[in-house]
């Protein structure tokens, strides 16, 4: 009897181990898997964030003057947009060239109401850049 309980008591703490090792290394690659996709969603936010900033940054300049800064916030606005359109659909995708042509203009009162659109869309673009992303992770 102590013979039998000698052989199989190795085999059952073997099974056991792997059981176990398999469960951690399941937990583990959710784990990554979860924080790469919080990952994503905080560079994502960042994205909308410094465009919506940028925006604002331009609208401030073109309110107050000075050509090289103004170029410097367009081209900054510019940048910024073009960073998120990969991220939008296709409708958010329309309006953001929409506003990256728009933001060629050089009239004070125009530019003051594509800034105020931008700031009320701000959450819903967010909102569409979260909704994408997940179903690009997922």
């Amino acid at each position: 009897m102590i013979a039998i309980a000698a052989i199989i008591s190795p085999v059952i703490v073997t099974i056991v181990n792997n059981v176990h090792s398999n469960k951690l290394r399941e937990l583990e690659i959710k784990t990554k898997h979860f924080q790469n996709s919080q990952d994503k969603i905080s560079t994502l936010n960042d994205l909308v964030t410094n465009f919506v900033a940028a925006a604002n940054v331009l609208n401030t300049y073109e309110q107050t003057g000075g050509w090289q800064l103004k170029a410097n916030a367009r081209n900054q606005f510019v940048k910024s947009g073009s960073k998120l359109l990969p991220y939008l659909s296709p409708d958010y995708q329309k309006l953001m060239q929409d506003w990256l042509k728009l933001s060629q203009i050089d009239d004070k009162s125009a530019w003051f109401s594509i800034t105020k659109h931008i700031n009320n869309e701000s959450v819903n673009l967010l909102n569409d850049v979260k909704k994408n992303a997940y179903s690009k992770i997922n």
